[in-house]
């Protein structure tokens, strides 16, 4: 189920790319991160206080894709907040269960110390939380990352890191995900 949906998806997007640099709704990979993904994470969390969905981009196809669980106390936009997110690493065949916070409020509150602020924030929230087989700091999710990916980075609280070719069992995607909730 979700593991199988991580690596299509994966492989769907990688393929798509190496021809097309836009959003394209009628492909495959669209359709596994914005409906399979989401519906595979909604039955297991099976609760109305937290919205689920995903993204390839908006027009052009991002450099990290991503499918993020939303609180709706707290956020229910990858802008701002505190919310867990997925996040893909194309270049690396990797997939990173984060605890993040969106990047948009550093930029639009701290312009050229942004990535500082995002850092000693995310730090500050670690230090809070004590979760075993996470790691805490900063992720890395390719080279040459527009701003908003670098900022996925720098926003990540603590993280579990997956290889997309040897993801463990959906047993143990959901235990991770269970922490975290």
């Amino acid at each position: 189920m979700l593991r199988e949906q991580i690596h299509d998806f994966y492989y769907n997007f990688v393929e798509e790319t190496k021809f097309y640099r836009k959003v394209d709704r009628t492909k495959k990979y669209y359709k596994i991160i914005n409906h399979e993904i989401p519906t595979s994470l909604s039955n297991f969390i099976n609760d109305n206080m937290y919205k689920v969905y995903g993204s390839v981009g908006q027009g052009n196809l991002s450099q990290v894709p991503w499918f993020g669980i939303f609180h709706r106390r707290i956020t229910e936009s990858a802008k701002y907040g505190v919310y867990i997110v997925y996040l893909y690493s194309i270049e690396y065949k990797k997939i990173f269960l984060t605890l993040n916070q969106g990047f948009t409020h550093f930029n639009d509150m701290f312009k050229r110390k942004k990535f500082e602020y995002a850092r000693k924030t995310s730090d500050y929230f670690a230090e809070e939380i004590n979760l075993q087989n996470f790691k805490v700091g900063p992720i890395k999710l390719g080279n040459g990352l527009s701003q908003l990916a670098k900022g996925y980075e720098s926003g990540t609280i603590v993280y579990k890191e997956y290889n997309i070719d040897n993801l463990p069992s959906n047993e143990e995607l959901f235990d991770d995900l269970n922490h975290l909730l």
